[in-house]
């Protein structure tokens, strides 16, 4: 992330979503492969590699009747479950399952920034091989890329990464098997940052 003058308009954090899309290795190394997105320098964080995700929209929201029954934390946890499906189809052309999300962290831009998300972090394992389109507009490339090899290359000034992307691979660094993975992660406390953040709102559930 860029410091840049604080913008009062942009105090309080935009909702966001990302998804962490974790495989493993095709080529029966054992080790798991996520799926990393480069950005067009000319949108925010431009230039660095990220997982799928952006804003939550509107229209994210659920419509439904007894949807409007749920309080807010809960409708705006189901928000960012829509968001990251349809940022993940818009970025890079796959379509995934609510169902297959489960959240794992939340990171809110500390204050000071010229732009400020409050986002949440969803792990879904992928099984079967995929083809990934990048739309060529926000996306301009994309990898499959073991998490180790990832943070050598951003160590090594080759690949760009925002704090919440190098702390998620130094995460996922340490598993060769996705089922552990998953089942470890699912069994974690959300990793909330900073701790104690205002804009972070516990829900009672992990996924759909």
């Amino acid at each position: 992330m860029n410091r840049a003058p604080a913008n009062p308009a942009s105090t309080n954090p935009a909702p966001a979503s990302t998804v962490i899309l974790v495989r493993q290795s095709p080529a029966g190394s054992g080790h798991l492969e996520t799926l990393l997105l480069l950005r067009n320098k000319q949108i925010a964080f431009g230039g660095t590699w990220v997982f799928p995700g952006g804003c939550v929209e509107p229209d994210d929201y659920p419509q439904t009747r007894d949807s409007q029954e749920l309080v807010d934390t809960d409708r705006a946890f189901l928000a960012a479950i829509h968001a990251a499906t349809r940022e993940t189809y818009e970025e890079a052309g796959l379509t995934l399952s609510p169902d297959a999300l489960f959240s794992i962290a939340h990171w809110t831009t500390p204050a000071g920034f010229a732009r400020r998300f409050a986002t949440w972090f969803f792990l879904c394992p992928v099984h079967e091989q995929t083809e990934v389109r990048v739309d060529q507009q926000e996306i301009l490339d994309h990898k499959w890329v073991r998490p180790t090899l990832a943070l050598a290359e951003h160590d090594a000034g080759k690949l760009a990464l925002t704090q919440p992307t190098r702390h998620t691979l130094e995460t996922l660094q340490h598993y060769w098997s996705l089922d552990t993975l998953c089942t470890d992660l699912q069994a974690r406390k959300i990793h909330v940052y900073p701790e104690n953040c205002d804009h972070y709102r516990a829900v009672k559930l992990r996924r759909l």
